[in-house]
């Protein structure tokens, strides 16, 4: 029997874990995109499981009623498992704000830290996290912990939205895996960095300059850097 063709055997506290990032995945997209639903394809892809785990976790959440979902159909949070999926999605923050503010952690390797973390936070404890933290609204990519807006009255857009020339303030991150926060905290961009587009090409790819400093931008990561339009006088 090849490696492909073993079968996954899990522990129930792995399962359950699974069940979690299906949960929050979605969660994600219904934060981005007010998209509650999700293909079975695209989510094993996502998750990097085998067809028959992935039918094993969706019976389970089904049996809990956080899902709903068609035998080759899409998969839908039910009103109960979006509203787990917001708890997941505050803990994960939670997590990367105590990693940033007070173990000194930098904010591009912090997440995976915090994906294992957040699975074994009660609310109690959450609700701890956030008192010493003093409620912060946005983790320390941007993103929201209870969503909370990013900076109240303004509104914040993807980077690859404006035009050249045109002068942002980065205030969002929406990737939050490692590798892609790795890369981008190389080339100097962060929450709070000034970006200056220079030209913008008929693919999507931008020229921008950041602390003087020239660089190419994909389409793909101008999607998720969410930015404010720099104002006259700043």
């Amino acid at each position: 029997m090849t490696n492909q063709e073993m079968p996954e055997i899990l522990s129930d506290r792995h399962l359950s874990e699974k069940e979690d990032e299906i949960l929050e995945f979605i969660g994600k997209l219904y934060e981005i995109h007010q998209q509650k639903s999700i293909k079975r394809l695209d989510l094993a892809k996502e998750l990097h499981c085998s067809p028959s785990l992935i039918n094993k976790l969706l019976i389970s959440l089904e049996n809990k009623k956080l899902i709903t979902h068609e035998k080759y159909g899409e998969i839908t949070l039910t009103d109960d498992g979006l509203a787990k999926a917001h708890n997941l999605i505050r803990k994960h923050r939670l997590s990367e704000s105590l990693f940033v503010k007070i173990l000194g952690m930098n904010p591009s390797e912090v997440h995976d830290y915090a994906c294992k973390f957040e699975h074994v936070m009660d609310d109690n404890l959450a609700n701890r996290i956030d008192a010493v933290l003093k409620n912060p609204n946005v983790c320390p990519h941007g993103n929201p912990i209870s969503n909370s807006k990013t900076e109240e009255g303004a509104e914040s857009y993807p980077l690859n939205s404006f035009s050249a020339p045109s002068e942002v303030q980065v205030v969002r991150i929406r990737n939050e895996s490692s590798d892609f926060l790795k890369k981008l905290y190389q080339a100097g961009i962060e929450v709070g960095v000034q970006i200056r587009i220079i030209e913008k090409s008929f693919d999507g790819t931008l020229l921008v300059e950041i602390n003087g400093k020239k660089l190419p931008l994909s389409k793909e990561t101008a999607q998720n850097l969410l930015v404010l339009q720099k104002k006259e006088g700043n």
